[in-house]
């Protein structure tokens, strides 16, 4: 993991994510050189290759990597002779004593990192084993603030590798050699236990997904705890997912609220096909100083992805519009969104409902949208047309994110700068929207208690009415301002009736004629 370069150089930040394997690392030397305690009847007479062939094999992923090992020992020792067992021992067993390249590694890396708004793990912060944000291995309680829980978390994993170096075997019964050392244990235990299964809680082995292999949302809760430190997005590693990154979206109930980013960057999976299970396909992701995320490369066909995922600090966007990419924009706005579910989805094997994985700019037809949906190991991939990206995860009557939205000096066009789409639209078909986001029931009738709760909860709404004018002071007032027929309740014409003749005034006539950006319901759900 690592912080994001802005534009052509590289990054201006690296920052080396601790991850699960270190645990295998720390078990290496001690397992590798002294199988087992004094205390206890393990066997001591397996041969150390032995040994560290069992490890790479069983619990590193990395079966071969002996005689990969062997083989590279032998040509930079020049290609002349054989390499004994004894040497490959050697090699693996010093990279993780002091001085060696994966100690030295293991000790400049950190459990957590923050770069502005992004929170970095290599898993993640929750599971279904419970939530590691705030938890801290050793303390009570939970640390509220994330900046503070990330140092103490990154002090923690010093304070065990430290332990680790200084007693990196078993501690005998009468060892003394590392304080507080207790007997059949040995130093950095308790790092051990953190990044395996049988584990607390941990963000080295978190996973944002449903037993599916489907993105999982996160929690309102777990979105606003990262949002009160001023975290909204997330970037883990860890679970392989697909052939490029995967956007898990959370967005915000109304403008200004908490809203998260999750993306997982784990391509290790791309082409299982392929011998190193990666073929062609390679991503990069790109944390840019303005708070957006560029992710780009080719997937394993070698088509070409591109698409950035704009700042989402609160969604307080006025004004993106004049400096952001429509088109990147709209890109990153439809990935990371899910179709809705419906019943035929809950059915006993029936296919999940797929989510937006990437935009293919290049396309034999123009550009693409990349679907995909995970079930067990199966992943299944298909390419359609924005359009019908754009309907498919607008069918069924999701609910709509907030955009940003521009009116010319005239209020007669408006252009869309996120949340969907990237032309100009009628007023008329906005209005629309707005109308519809406020009838909750659904019953094309807009009620006193339905204006009163958009006027007090939906910032946007009140800034349309405001914007347009006449004045109001309350839900009644305005009520009785649009129901022309006093029927007690606003219909969709009356209502449309009422703003589109505000906006058609002339400014002179209406000095609260929107000429600034101001919110505006989307084209496209969330996800």
């Amino acid at each position: 993991g690592g912080g994001g370069g802005g534009g052509g150089g590289g990054p201006s930040r690296e920052e080396l994510l601790a991850r699960n394997t270190l645990a295998n690392l720390i078990r290496r030397r001690g397992t590798a050189v002294h199988p087992g305690n004094t205390s206890t009847t393990r066997p001591r007479h397996v041969p150390q290759a032995n040994r560290i062939r069992w490890m790479l094999r069983e619990t590193m992923g990395a079966d071969g990597e002996f005689e990969r090992r062997r083989a590279e020992l032998q040509l930079l020792g020049g290609g002349g002779g054989g390499v004994g067992d004894d040497a490959v021992c050697e090699s693996f067993v010093s990279s993780v004593r002091p001085g060696g390249f994966m100690h030295d590694l293991l000790h400049e890396g950190q459990l957590a990192a923050i770069h502005g708004g992004n929170l970095l793990v290599h898993g993640g912060v929750s599971s279904a084993d419970g939530v590691a944000l705030g938890r801290v291995p050793g303390r009570e309680g939970r640390v509220v603030s994330v900046v503070e829980w990330a140092e103490l978390l990154n002090s923690w994993y010093r304070q065990q590798l430290g332990e680790w170096t200084a007693s990196p075997c078993w501690v005998s019964d009468d060892s003394s050699a590392v304080p507080r050392a207790v007997p059949g244990s040995r130093g950095g235990a308790a790092l051990l236990d953190y990044c395996v299964p049988s584990g607390p809680p941990s963000v080295v082995l978190g996973r944002h997904l449903l037993k599916s292999g489907m993105p999982e949302p996160p929690p309102p809760s777990l979105v606003q705890s990262l949002a009160a430190s001023g975290i909204h997005r997330l970037l883990v590693g860890h679970t392989p997912h697909g052939n490029c990154p995967t956007v898990i979206k959370s967005e915000a109930a109304s403008e200004g609220g908490p809203s998260l980013e999750i993306l997982m960057c784990d391509t290790s999976c791309s082409d299982m096909r392929t011998p190193d299970n990666r073929g062609a396909a390679v991503s990069e992701v790109q944390l840019l100083p303005d708070g957006s995320a560029r992710v780009h490369g080719r997937l394993e066909d070698s088509s070409r992805l591109d698409y950035t995922l704009q700042g989402v600090r609160g969604r307080a966007w006025e004004g993106l519009a004049a400096h952001l990419d429509r088109e990147k924009v709209r890109g990153g706005d439809l990935v990371g969104r899910s179709a809705p579910p419906d019943d035929a989805d809950d059915a006993d094997g029936a296919s999940p409902p797929p989510f937006v994985k990437a935009l293919l700019p290049d396309g034999p037809d123009g550009p693409a949208y990349l679907l995909c949906t995970v079930s067990g190991f199966r992943t299944d991939y298909s390419r359609v047309s924005p359009e019908d990206a754009s309907a498919l995860v607008g069918e069924r009557g999701s609910a709509r994110p907030l955009g940003v939205t521009r009116y010319d000096s005239k209020g007669d066009e408006v252009c869309v700068g996120s949340g969907g789409f990237s032309h100009t639209d009628s007023k008329a078909d906005l209005v629309d929207r707005f109308f519809e986001l406020v009838d909750t029931d659904s019953d094309e009738q807009l009620s006193v208690a339905e204006l009163r709760a958009a006027l007090e909860g939906q910032r946007e709404v009140l800034k349309l009415l405001q914007g347009v004018g006449p004045a109001f002071a309350t839900a009644e007032e305005l009520l009785r301002m649009m129901d022309a027929d006093r029927s007690g309740a606003v219909s969709r014409r009356e209502f449309k009736t009422f703003v589109l003749r505000q906006i058609a005034r002339s400014p002179r006539d209406s000095p609260a004629v929107p000429r600034r950006a101001i919110a505006a319901p989307a084209a496209t759900p969330a996800a």
